[in-house]
């Protein structure tokens, strides 16, 4: 941020070295300059606070007291430190055009450049509309047998099966306590003695 600022500096004093012819057909008056430099000093302040909007007020009223390129640039800097990138391309574009020969052109036109790709509209992904892909089926080998596919099975059917199996566990605890009630010979008890 301190290099932007000297960068802005010595652009100021390059400004007020070059003769009246340069900065435009009429020459300023001596309250333009005290305007523009007072809005400068004050845009600086806010500048180097980070408070960009009012920064930009002040060097926006610098252009206007003094239209020299540089104020363009300070106010691209503030935009774009602003996060406005739209506003700072702007303004950068303008500031090149108006500066084509100024010390900071090749840098200006690497930030151009970067802002135009940060800005510039991504391409949207839409959804792709798939079609069913028919597969050539190869031949069988011979002596192959396909197994048919088996659909699931339902719920009606698992009650079915359920129902048989539990059957068969009643009907097989029957007979089996038959067999071996039916097998056994008499027991002995107390009310029950054996005989000789």
């Amino acid at each position: 941020m301190e290099k932007v600022i000297a960068r802005s500096l010595l652009l100021w004093g390059l400004v007020a070295l070059l003769p009246p012819a340069a900065h435009a057909a009429e020459p300023p008056t001596a309250a333009a300059k005290a305007a523009a430099k007072k809005a400068y000093e004050q845009g600086t302040a806010f500048y180097k606070r980070g408070e960009w909007d009012p920064a930009i007020e002040q060097f926006e009223l610098c252009y206007k007291s003094l239209p020299q390129p540089v104020f363009l640039f300070n106010i691209a800097q503030s935009h774009n430190k602003a996060g406005r990138p739209e506003k700072a391309l702007e303004y950068y574009r303008r500031y090149l055009n108006d500066a084509p020969t100024a010390p900071n052109h090749g840098e200006v036109t690497e930030i151009v450049a970067e802002l135009e790709k940060q800005i510039a509209p991504k391409p949207q992904i839409t959804a792709l509309e798939t079609y069913p892909v028919e597969v050539a089926s190869e031949p069988a080998p011979k002596g192959f047998v396909a197994k048919p596919e088996r659909a699931p099975i339902s719920k009606k059917t698992w009650f079915i099966i359920a129902g048989v199996a539990g059957g068969a566990v009643v009907l097989g605890t029957a007979i089996g306590l038959g067999v071996y009630f039916g097998t056994r010979g008499p027991t002995v008890t107390v009310f029950n003695p054996v005989s000789p």
